[in-house]
């Protein structure tokens, strides 16, 4: 979460910190994103065509 100052972004994590649910989504949000573009799967996606 992008923040122009530090006292925003320090409310930002605590505002994060008190949300469970936000920071479970979030959370979710951040595996999902590098499972569909820094897994071997999506690798396998860019070089495939390479190998066939």
């Amino acid at each position: 979460m992008i923040q122009d100052t530090e006292e925003e972004f320090a409310n930002t994590i605590l505002n994060l910190y008190e949300d469970k649910n936000q920071l479970e989504k979030m959370s979710k949000s951040s595996i999902d994103f590098v499972k569909e573009n820094f897994s071997m799967d999506a690798a396998w996606n860019v070089i495939k065509e390479d190998f066939e």
